[in-house]
């Protein structure tokens, strides 16, 4: 067994990992991201949200059960009447549960698997994509298509991790969303 030169916390990575597992279940289905999309654009009722998204009962309410749950959204009560809106900030909640040279390894394949990386960073992008307001916070990662591979741009990732060792210890998603919005700037060519 091949041991790193780097201490590794494994009980913390392991609770880290656990975090960002239940966030990405949370987050791992279409109508879902649908119903987060849609009130992060502002307070909705039960009734406005299967109109706008053609979501039905019950599946509506399991699927805001869960958010709720996950503490992705909260509940305001007016009368008969249950208002939606944005819990505790995805991006926060992202944020903390993974440091970058945690995420790194999965990446590399050492001490865990390259699909945990692979489904992080995509689960840290879609949250960018859902929470941003466009009135209140304009674009800063603006992919141009054809995109690159997924593969591709995680060993871009990777490189651009091992050429910034400061960030080791930072947040995953924050450098996540900072290679981005540099490899992807808006109102410029891409790489």
């Amino acid at each position: 067994m091949k041991t790193s030169s780097k201490s590794i916390d494994l009980k913390k990575m392991r609770t880290s990992a656990d975090a960002a597992c239940r966030l990405m279940k949370a987050l791992n289905h279409r109508d879902r991201l649908m119903l987060l999309c849609e009130i992060s654009q502002g307070e909705k009722c039960v009734g406005e949200l299967e109109e706008i998204l053609d979501i039905h009962q019950p599946m509506l309410s399991q699927h805001l059960t869960g958010l709720r749950t996950a503490k992705l959204v909260k509940t305001r009560r007016d009368g008969k009447q249950i208002f939606y809106s944005l819990g505790i900030s995805f991006s926060t909640k992202a944020a903390n549960t993974i440091s970058t040279q945690e995420l790194i390894q999965d990446c590399k394949g050492e001490e865990g698997t390259f699909v945990t990386c692979e489904i992080y960073g995509q689960a840290v992008y879609d949250t960018y994509l859902v929470t941003r307001h466009p009135k209140s916070a304009p674009a800063f990662i603006c992919v141009q298509q054809p995109a690159p591979t997924r593969k591709d741009i995680i060993q871009e990732y990777i490189t651009w991790s091992d050429a910034h060792p400061k960030y080791a210890t930072d947040p995953a998603a924050d450098t996540i969303l900072r290679f981005l919005a540099g490899r992807f700037p808006c109102g410029k060519s891409p790489k």
